[in-house]
């Protein structure tokens, strides 16, 4: 049998046709590894990080994929979403260590699927050994210089992302957040009247929340977070309703907003700006329930649950729900029906219209989600209602994972991901 480079390399071209076909499958394996071994690295406290994330695991499946089709030959330049993540993770303080691990479980997954995928051919002892040996050269040739090139990234952005006066405003505000009796003056603001927590990102952040705090006519704080995130409050003795505050925000295409609920005073400073950062999290995992560059904080709260502890979360979903959870085209019109109907206040005149079914589906329906959740709904819909919506979350976010590494993604220029739905 031939050990020719050119044998060797018809193996590899094989091979690398069969994992980019199971790009999803090693996709998945790295997610799962990730959430459970390195569950810090989905927590970051950081939009900018979070949105670049998406788009680091199909990056370093497609240069490694590269690497082996070019017979060994690394990429010329550092893929874009990595030098995104690499400079985001320094800006937001996120230990080195951690990215690292994140390319290691990346590359256990792919081997794991490389051996499954060998072992499958039909090949002599000879040539399956020719096939893995060559391969591993290749993927650890490929990991080490992606590690070290995103590396020097990480080092040199990690000096570099904010000057001694952003630093030293940024730190104030921290320590206002943080509870600290840091003074009016130190941070030009008034602390003491009503506030709206702003976080903006994207292409123009900033003007975005400026045009924003002029509409209604408040006091601004703007502070550069890390990132390209800006951090703001727009204070005001008192605020219109809420659905004004939000129509004041309406940012260019590739710009995104979060915005809080209405806080008052010290306490209200450090609550609104965390409600604004826990939708701008839910907004950059692409979980808000619309496609709007505005996500408010009252409309994902439930959401954010299901964001910060995905297994607590599912958990409850499995208890509460049981069989409905099931992945079944019935289950899903349950799940549907009976989200539907508590959103409607209950009515099912209204559920059947909003759904676009008759009134007498609407009830079967429900008569099938009583049967099925007997236990849970004797005290009331609220906990099913819960579970479906945290349901719903979960499955997004998973199938927003997924899709980012099996669907080749362009990013657009302000650094953002395109919607599923787009």
């Amino acid at each position: 049998m031939s050990t020719s480079p050119s044998h060797a390399y018809s193996l590899v071209l094989r091979l690398v046709s069969a994992l980019r076909v199971r790009t999803g499958e090693i996709a998945e394996a790295t997610i799962r590894r990730v959430r459970h071994q390195l569950p810090d690295y989905y927590t970051v406290a950081s939009t900018d990080f979070q949105a670049a994330g998406y788009g680091a695991l199909p990056a370093v499946l497609g240069a490694t994929w590269a690497t082996l089709e070019n017979d060994g030959h690394c990429p010329e330049h550092l893929p874009s979403p990595l030098v995104e993540e690499a400079a985001n993770a320094a800006r937001a303080d996120v230990p080195w260590e951690v990215i690292d691990r994140t390319y290691a479980m990346t590359h256990e997954a792919i081997w794991d699927v490389t051996i499954d995928e060998v072992s499958s051919w039909q090949l002599t002892r000879a040539d399956q050994q020719l096939v893995l040996r060559t391969s591993s050269k290749f993927f650890f040739r490929c990991f080490d210089w992606l590690t070290t090139q995103a590396g020097l990234v990480y080092v040199g952005e990690r000096d570099e992302w904010l000057d001694h006066r952003q630093k030293h405003l940024l730190e104030a505000v921290n320590q206002a957040i943080d509870g600290l009796a840091v003074p009016d003056a130190e941070l030009g603001y008034g602390t003491g009247q009503c506030h709206l927590g702003v976080i903006g990102w994207g292409r123009d952040p900033q003007r975005a929340i400026s045009d924003g705090a002029r509409a209604l006519e408040g006091e601004l704080l703007a502070v550069p977070s890390r990132g390209s995130a800006v951090w703001a409050w727009v204070g005001r003795p008192s605020f219109p309703d809420y659905a004004n505050c939000l129509a004041a925000f309406t940012p260019a295409p590739g710009t995104h907003v979060a915005l809080g609920a209405i806080g008052h005073g010290r306490e209200g400073f450090t609550r609104t700006h965390k409600q604004a950062q826990l939708a701008s999290w839910v907004a950059a995992r692409q979980l808000a329930p619309s496609g709007r560059s505005v996500t408010t904080y009252p409309e994902i709260a439930v959401e954010a649950f299901a964001l910060a502890d995905e297994s607590r979360a599912q958990i409850f979903v499995s208890h509460v729900l049981g069989q409905l959870a099931a992945a079944d085209a019935k289950s899903a019109r349950l799940r549907q029906t009976l989200r539907a109907y508590c959103d409607a206040g209950q009515n099912s005149a209204l559920t059947a219209e909003r759904l676009g079914i008759a009134e007498r589906t609407v009830r079967y329906r429900l008569r099938q989600v009583e049967d099925l959740l007997s236990d849970q709904i004797a005290t009331g819909w609220l906990e099913p209602w819960l579970a479906v919506r945290l349901f719903d979350s979960l499955e997004r976010q998973a199938s927003t994972r997924v899709l980012a590494a099996i669907e080749p993604v362009d990013r657009r220029q302000d650094g953002s991901l395109p919607a599923l739905d787009e």
